[in-house]
């Protein structure tokens, strides 16, 4: 009976403990549950606002170099001023998309014409909304770049032909996130004063062929069909990956003229002329399939001397390695180079061909590839790239502008130093 009546009290005993027990965790986790929210907030809150604070650095770096290329081109410090504010504050709109938790003013903007120093100091906050309940407001982003006018400044002329890609996937918001880029190279390479040293910048847009336009017939041996059937494919023969000039044995193919021609817009040759360039970017629709050896090899051809018969006297390009000349391309894609028309290989391979032999002649290539995910595709546009430091991947429309602009500074001599 003692055994007994000892087991019951102890029962009795346990779930009064395990009540009080329950009950104590109830009341802990109430009182916990609001640090524990307010620290999980706070996670994904500083996650944000370092996100953010990466992006106003970009924005700042660039409107650093913004402000130095137009001190370089105008010597007006107040120009330069009102481009790097103008630059950061259109930057920041459209990255936070006019968010009411961001806040970010104008930047300080400090220039030293003796130097040729551009300081740009972007500050702004970051509102919270987890972490309020533990009276945590707001974070507070900033970033700081310096500019440096590189040694010679604008001592030398520059030659760039863009490769861009105008294929079906290119449709909507990429092709005129696309637009943008181009022009803003054309920007802020192409200079008004053009007495000392030449900037000019030529273009190659592509897809299934690429559309050389009143140079058919110098470029293929043949009259064209009609003006608008004036679409050229791959070379073959010996001088298939080279940038010989045109002419017997090494004329370039004609593309099908029973088809309609893919771009409906034409290659323009080196030039100052901005209004034409930005009329030809504007004039880009996407459509056709993905040849881009084919607008590797145009890009090639377009800053190519040994084509100086081909292209007219304002458009001709200078001898290969020379000190005050730098010769370059941009090379852009969306996608896999999925088209080509001989047995020279695929389009992948003749285009790594091409760019390996452009790349010994002096030419610099960079290469970004815009929303790429084919490894094939990546492995060529980091192939095909004079380094590791010229080949941009590029995830979305703002990233892509991003890109061509430090393209365009770098070639502008700038450099960023703090």
């Amino acid at each position: 009976m003692r055994i007994a009546f000892d087991s019951v009290i102890l029962k009795n005993v346990g779930q009064r403990f395990g009540a009080a027990k329950n009950g104590s965790v109830t009341i802990m986790f109430s009182l916990m549950l609001v640090p524990m929210l307010a620290l999980v907030g706070m996670g994904i809150e500083y996650g944000s606002a370092v996100i953010a604070r990466s992006k106003i650095q970009n924005i700042t770096d660039s409107a650093a170099l913004a402000a130095g290329r137009e001190f370089q081109i105008s010597g007006d410090t107040a120009a330069a001023r009102t481009k790097a504010e103008n630059y950061y504050n259109a930057a920041v709109g459209a990255i936070m998309d006019n968010d009411s938790q961001f806040n970010f003013p104008s930047p300080s903007v400090a220039i030293d014409a003796v130097t040729g120093t551009m300081t740009i100091v972007g500050t702004g906050t970051m509102k919270t909304r987890f972490t309020r309940v533990v009276n945590f407001d707001q974070y507070e982003l900033g970033a700081r770049t310096e500019a440096m006018l590189s040694m010679g400044g604008n001592d030398q002329s520059i030659e760039i032909a863009m490769m861009l890609d105008v294929t079906g996937s290119m449709g909507g918001s990429k092709i005129a996130d696309m637009k943008v880029a181009a022009k803003d190279v054309v920007e802020i390479l192409v200079a008004n004063d053009q007495s000392n040293h030449s900037s000019r910048v030529a273009l190659a847009p592509f897809s299934r062929s690429v559309k050389v336009g009143s140079y058919y017939q110098a470029v293929t041996g043949y009259s064209p069909v009609s003006g608008s059937k004036t679409c050229v494919t791959e070379r073959t023969g010996s001088q298939k990956f080279t940038d010989a000039a045109p002419g017997t044995g090494a004329y370039v193919k004609r593309y099908n003229t029973s088809y309609s021609c893919k771009p409906t817009s034409p290659i323009v040759p080196l030039t100052d002329d901005k209004d034409l360039l930005n009329a030809t970017i504007d004039s880009f629709s996407a459509g056709g399939y993905t040849a881009g050896h084919i607008g590797t090899a145009w890009a090639w051809y377009l800053v190519s001397p040994k084509w100086n018969n081909i292209w007219p006297v304002e458009s001709q390009a200078t001898d290969y390695n020379q000190s005050d000349t730098i010769k370059a391309v941009i090379l852009l894609t969306d996608g896999e180079y999925n088209t080509q028309y001989s047995s020279n290989g695929s389009s992948n391979y003749q285009a790594r061909q091409l760019c390996e032999n452009m790349k010994a002649e002096g030419v610099v290539v960079y290469t970004v590839g815009f929303e790429l995910s084919a490894s094939s595709a990546i492995d060529t546009m980091e192939q095909c790239a004079t380094s590791n430091d010229h080949y941009y991947l590029a995830e979305d429309g703002d990233a892509l502008k991003l890109a061509f602009r430090d393209i365009a500074f770098k070639l502008a001599q700038l450099r960023l130093s703090k």
